[in-house]
């Protein structure tokens, strides 16, 4: 299978077919010519080595040719996320004048430091010390206020001595003049429907870009909204998402703002959503340019449908450039190596931003961290120079990378263990049920939490809200009474980890294995560095898509959308050009050798990768060609 990629990658690979002290890096050679260079990562280096059925043959076929061939929508408690209406909703009748559209920073208990605050935000003192309250759901408020008030604004509770009380320690500098303390609201917001629930619909922009732009629009906190998962760049996406204290009226207005983005569907809903709100996300797949006889294509989906397929963590996952494998950072972070981290993180690849790379190959030479980290936007490699140009490369350096991209890193490395473990496991048993010594959890897709928010995308940033109801289920053991009995769908594979059960057969002594050859041991997942320590989960061996259909088209230009999006049809648009030529190309018969597609709705649960299921479809390879 062929993966399309955007022009612009394409364009850097010419491939057939998505120390701060000032001295420069040691034993990293600057290639004279990047895109020549560097090499994109595949299935093998990120452990995909395998297939639920060898013996059902694939079809060639083309994915992603255009972002419209590849339409995601959010499914949550039953409910399809589905953009029908861009039209604003009147406030409920009980909370028509209880939401506050510039509520920015008020807390009742930040009024009580108002007057230092607001001389911290002028340059005027180093630091504020609040008192903290001993609810910790009080002091989160704090923070979250505080952080509305100034993005710049630093707090950390502390504690000074073993029986004093703890303190919220806010930090700032004279760059904050300027910087208005709010005033504080004259009603109390309403305890019964302070979100505003919408549909984000977006065409080729990643779910992060997505609300950093709304959030722009209207002057709030990203930390205001949130949503479930994030979904995928190149792809036409739709997924609920909550925002506080905002009047729809507010939202809806961006439409005529918004470019490749609308929100829509309004409601008011008493509580935000959480990482993990939702059962999975209906797939829209256009699978181009294929060949095989209709037989061939039917019978391939009529076994997946039925077998299901190896439930991988997908390329996505693990970055894009073989020279610098987010699982290669991982595995150094859990060593403690981290000038090899910052290393391998801040070398130049092919799938760079122009700016970032030249900054890149830049400090390779000159190791000249601050100047470097100048020239650059804000990002990943602009907060790691920063990092650099204070504290050298060491640890503090790393801290200054937001927290879940230092976490990504590390839970990069279990996925990678995970996916081989996974490839062992279906390449040396190819039966249809489980084996004694797995574990085992019953509709294992749909009992275990979500433990990330991507979907079909590597994401550097995550959703802070996190469900505090999610729990794992405690898996059982397979016995030699009952394996025959234990579908594959049940059986689960642990993410390495210092709180889960490995399986009792050899399966379990693979972990140690593999993570031997990496230099970690058990003991290292429980690592002194609180971000990169690994309780573990477990994660369904084989899933199976639901609610599958398909059709076999044929058309003309490769360029004209074979689907419609939701928002072709709430505006009730017809391109007529695209019918006419489906419609040509029917007529035309053999002479005119039509292409054919094959358009295949599906859905999969959270945490489960399109790509890697048409992968078990196509028996192709779903690499970044």
């Amino acid at each position: 299978m062929y993966m399309a990629e955007p022009e612009s990658k394409r364009a850097r690979l010419s491939v057939d077919a998505v120390d701060c002290d000032g001295q420069a890096i040691e034993d990293i050679d600057l290639p004279p010519n990047i895109s020549e260079q560097n090499t994109i990562l595949t299935e093998r280096d990120a452990g995909i080595e395998g297939y639920l059925r060898f013996e059902c043959p694939g079809f060639e076929c083309i994915l992603k040719n255009r972002w419209e061939d590849f339409i995601v929508q959010e499914l949550a408690n039953g409910e399809l996320a589905t953009l029908t209406t861009l039209d604003p909703i009147a406030l409920p009748a009980s909370s028509e004048k209880d939401i506050d559209e510039s509520n920015n920073g008020n807390n009742p208990i930040l009024e009580t430091y108002k007057v230092e605050l607001e001389e911290l935000l002028a340059g005027k003192r180093d630091c504020v010390k609040i008192l903290a309250p001993k609810s910790k759901v009080v002091r989160t408020a704090i923070h979250k206020a505080l952080r509305s008030l100034s993005s710049k604004l630093s707090s950390t509770t502390v504690k000074e001595e073993v029986d004093s009380p703890s303190y919220i320690l806010v930090s700032g500098t004279s760059q904050f003049s300027g910087v208005r303390f709010p005033k504080r609201a004259n009603h109390t917001l309403s305890k019964g429907r302070r979100y505003c629930r919408f549909v984000l619909y977006k065409e080729g922009k990643d779910t992060i870009s997505a609300i950093r732009l709304l959030s722009s629009y209207l002057r709030l906190n990203p930390g205001y909204f949130a949503y479930a998962g994030t979904k995928d760049k190149r792809a036409i996406t739709t997924q609920f998402v909550t925002v506080k204290d905002v009047d729809s009226k507010r939202l809806a207005a961006l439409n005529s703002r918004l470019q490749g983005l609308r929100v829509g569907n309004f409601s008011y809903v008493p509580t935000p959503l959480f990482l993990g709100d939702l059962d999975g996300n209906r797939f829209t797949v256009v699978l181009r340019s294929i060949s095989s006889p209709d037989s061939i294509i039917t019978d391939a989906i009529d076994s997946w449908r039925y077998n299901g397929f190896v439930n991988y963590y997908g390329l996505q996952r693990f970055g894009h450039s073989a020279k610098s494998k987010s699982f290669e950072i991982g595995k150094h972070l859990l060593r403690g190596e981290w000038t090899h981290a910052i290393d391998l993180i801040l070398i130049p690849t092919f799938a760079d931003l122009p700016m970032v790379r030249q900054t890149k190959e830049e400090f390779l030479i000159s190791g000249d961290a601050a100047t470097c980290a100048a020239k650059i936007p804000s990002s990943v490699e602009k907060y790691l120079l920063q990092g650099i140009a204070k504290h050298g490369k060491t640890l503090n350096a790393l801290q200054a990378l937001p927290r879940n991209l230092r976490q990504l890193y590390v839970h990069s490395y279990q996925s990678l263990i995970w996916n081989r473990i996974a490839s062992r496991r279906v390449n040396q048993s190819h039966i249809g049920h489980a084996q004694p010594g797995d574990l085992y959890i019953q509709n294992a897709a749909d009992s275990l939490p979500q433990i990330d928010a991507v979907d079909e995308g590597l994401c550097l940033e995550l959703n802070s809200n996190t469900s505090s109801s999610a729990t794992t289920p405690v898996p059982l053991i397979v016995t030699a009474e009952n394996y025959q009995n234990i579908p594959l769908t049940d059986v689960v594979l642990p993410l390495p980890g210092f709180a889960v059960s490995y399986p009792q057969n050899q399966c379990g002594r693979w972990y140690e294995e593999l993570m031997k050859e990496d230099g970690i041991c058990q003991e290292d997942l429980r690592h002194r560095v609180k971000d990169f320590a690994l309780p573990g989960s477990y994660r369904a061996l084989v899933v199976k898509p639901i609610d599958v259909n398909f059709r076999i088209e044929e058309y003309l230009d490769p360029n004209v959308p074979l689907v419609m999006s939701d928002l072709q049809r709430l505006a009730e648009v017809q391109n007529n050009a695209d019918s006419s030529n489906i419609a040509e190309d029917s007529s035309l018969g053999s002479t005119a050798h039509p292409y054919r597609a094959l358009i295949l709705e599906f859905t999969l649960p959270k945490s489960s990768y399109a790509t890697i299921a048409i992968r078990e479809l196509t028996k192709s390879a779903v690499e970044r060609r």
